[in-house]
């Protein structure tokens, strides 16, 4: 083999898809920021964080494959060797890309939630009610997701990349992301029927009152429709 060749094995990358989620986080920041959304906003930036992260990790990733790719033209392998090894470096950086997409196309569906929920959480707070309601869950999701690319540095072949990489995306949000899914969302589901059942058997409940726990249940079922999203996509992921 030739010795000291330099090969670019990321080169002819598309990270398109990635970039395109990050220019939906970009977006949404800047509407909150514009419209004085000041209780998204930071849950925005740390959205956009995130994905800067996720990034600046799958480079990082990346690169370390290169100089593996690089270190093979110095060792004494045949042509068959050779290219069986590149294969699954190949196989590697493709799950790599995979599983950023993965991620950052979970961070631009939750930026996207962010905006339908600016108006009902805008309202709420005009009328003196409480946006915390909306933490818990987004920022669970937010921070449960690595920014660093699941180890992958041990397989030992391409078909067991295929495996790592299905249960990386089946695991999204962390060990045990479906079990997590679904008790949020009864979690929810809780919320939005306790409020249901005040607004229609509360005898001392006032308007105002009313009116705000309508405004929390509508926080709570888009943020219960954009689990259930997560969730069948999760659900869909035989391994």
């Amino acid at each position: 083999m030739k010795k000291n060749q330099v090969t670019n094995i990321n080169s002819n990358i598309d990270k398109s898809a990635i970039y395109d989620d990050l220019s939906v986080m970009g977006n949404t920041y800047k509407a909150l920021k514009d419209i004085g959304c000041t209780p998204l906003v930071s849950i925005s930036m740390s959205i956009l964080q995130k994905a800067n992260g996720i990034i600046k990790n799958i480079d990082n990733a990346l690169n370390a494959l290169s100089q593996e790719v690089n270190q093979l033209y110095n060792q004494d392998l045949t042509e068959e060797e050779l290219n069986e090894k590149l294969e699954l470096i190949k196989a590697k950086q493709d799950a790599i890309i995979q599983e950023g997409e993965t991620k950052t196309s979970a961070l631009a569906q939750i930026a996207d939630l962010l905006m339908d929920l600016a108006p009902p959480i805008m309202e709420l707070k005009s009328m003196g009610g409480s946006s915390e309601i909306i933490y818990s869950v987004i920022n669970d999701l937010v921070g449960s997701i690595s920014t660093s690319p699941s180890e992958i540095k041990d397989v030992k072949n391409k078909q067991d990349v295929q495996e790592q990489l299905k249960k990386n995306k089946k695991n999204i949000f962390g060990n045990d992301t479906e079990m997590k899914l679904k008790s949020q969302i009864q979690n929810l589901e809780a919320e939005i029927e306790t409020r249901e059942k005040s607004i229609k058997e509360d005898k001392d409940i006032d308007s105002k009152k009313k009116d705000l726990y309508k405004l929390e249940n509508k926080i709570f079922i888009g943020q219960k429709k954009c689990l259930e999203n997560f969730l069948k996509k999760v659900e869909s992921i035989k391994l």
